[in-house]
């Protein structure tokens, strides 16, 4: 599979807290539309890997050999200086929802556990890293893929622009296309179950995360 490259060293911060202690933090550099890298087993052994910027799956089986590879002539988007802005644009502003709530940090020593409130130079260095991330020259057509116990391979694309969701495409592992899902439909979900159930989870504006059981329509499941 694709390796992601070592990224270069990133920023350095001295950091105080509440308690008058100091602590020292460096953070990598922020990659933006690098390929990630997926896989899911499908139910006779084979994985199915996603690691392209293009709409390609490769099929491996169980001696790690590439068997087959699922392709659509779909092109990824070239990233512009406007789709930059956009997504630094859209990275400050999750920052800045997320600024209500104090970072504090922990530590455990033999004395015990201690936890101090981190002063606004943690806000600052994240800026800065969203300021200076590095981009790749194409948005991958594939933001995520899982395999359901059927065998089918979920396919979620990229939307048009930073942090849209595209449709969801159903394909076989013998390439054979099923079908889409709208972007406003259902998103891949967290974990598939018996009988045609799925778990999606989903976050409220405290960040508390909540897990939701369902039954897959039954033009899907």
């Amino acid at each position: 599979a694709w390796d992601m490259p070592e990224p270069p060293e990133g920023e350095e911060a001295n950091l105080s807290t509440s308690g008058g202690g100091n602590f020292q933090i460096r953070m990598p550099v922020l990659r933006a539309f690098e390929p990630g890298l997926r896989a899911g087993a499908l139910p006779d052994g084979r994985i199915a890997v996603v690691d392209s910027v293009g709409y390609r799956i490769k099929v491996v089986d169980e001696a790690g050999a590439v068997v087959d590879v699922l392709e659509r002539p779909i092109t990824p988007i070239e990233v512009t200086s406007g789709i930059e802005e956009a997504e630094r644009e859209r990275r400050i502003a999750e920052l800045e929802e997320g600024e209500g709530g104090a970072t504090r940090v922990i530590a455990i020593g033999g004395g015990g556990m201690t936890s101090n409130t981190v002063g606004g130079g943690m806000s600052d260095m994240m800026r800065n890293r969203v300021e200076s991330m590095l981009f790749a020259d194409e948005i991958p057509v594939i933001q995520d893929m899982i395999v359901d116990p059927l065998g089918r391979i979920w396919v979620q694309r990229s939307g048009g622009a930073p942090g849209e969701a595209g449709p969801t495409d159903l394909i076989t592992a013998d390439g054979r296309y099923l079908g889409s899902i709208p972007a406003d439909g259902l998103r891949i979900p967290q974990a598939f179950g018996p009988d045609g159930l799925i778990v999606r989870r989903e976050v409220d504006e405290f960040d508390v995360p909540t897990l939701i059981v369902e039954r897959l329509p039954a033009d899907i499941g």
